[in-house]
């Protein structure tokens, strides 16, 4: 059989290498703030595959770079605050499964993942917020042995919008607090859903 059960059952090429690097940029000058991150990482990793199917898997790897921004702003005036955030991200990998001695799942494939977005809150007295998000996910795969079975670049879009509200009061020795939220989501695959949720106002006793 093209499996093994038998011999040195031992993983030698299972090497694994990974670099990463990041950064970040910070300001604080009141009423604005704002940072920015960015992060990189390249891998690269041995693959080979359970002991008893060393064979159909030697010398497989899979190599990748990851590159990510963010920046974040935040603005303040009196009991009001503005928040934005701002990110991407992409992600390429390739797998290589073509130099095993014994070519039974012979495989090379390239994908690529995107993200991208931005995320704006205006909130009241950490009573009242308003959030606006709108994002955008992309992918694709590769088939370099097998073109008819690669993934022509697909895309999906989120638009959501969300209200929250928090209420505290107190009478006498007691207090109570309320939350409640809405939120709508539309995407273009899935249609428009609404979801809200609500906590019972609950009363405690004060110390």
């Amino acid at each position: 059989p093209w499996w093994n059960l038998e011999g040195n059952l031992r993983r030698s090429k299972n090497r694994k290498q990974q670099q990463n690097v990041s950064f970040s940029l910070t300001s604080y000058n009141a009423p604005i703030a704002w940072q920015y991150r960015c992060s990189a990482e390249l891998l690269n990793r041995q693959l080979p595959g359970p002991v008893n199917f060393l064979a159909i898997y030697e010398n497989a790897y899979l190599t990748g770079q990851n590159l990510q921004h963010n920046l974040h702003l935040d603005h303040t005036a009196d009991k009001f605050r503005n928040s934005l955030l701002l990110w991407q991200s992409e992600d390429n990998t390739e797998y290589n499964n073509t130099q095993a001695p014994n070519p039974v799942y012979q495989s090379n494939n390239r994908q690529r993942q995107q993200s991208l977005g931005l995320k704006h809150e205006i909130s009241y007295d950490n009573r009242l917020a308003l959030t606006l998000e709108s994002s955008r996910q992309t992918y694709a795969l590769k088939d370099i042995l097998a073109p008819s079975q690669s993934i022509p670049e697909t895309s999906r879009s989120l638009m959501a919008a969300a209200l929250k509200a928090n209420h505290s009061s107190e009478f006498g020795l007691f207090s109570n607090h309320l939350q409640a939220g809405v939120r709508l989501d539309h995407t273009r695959q899935f249609g428009t859903f609404l979801s809200w949720r609500a906590i019972a106002p609950q009363f405690r006793a004060r110390n």
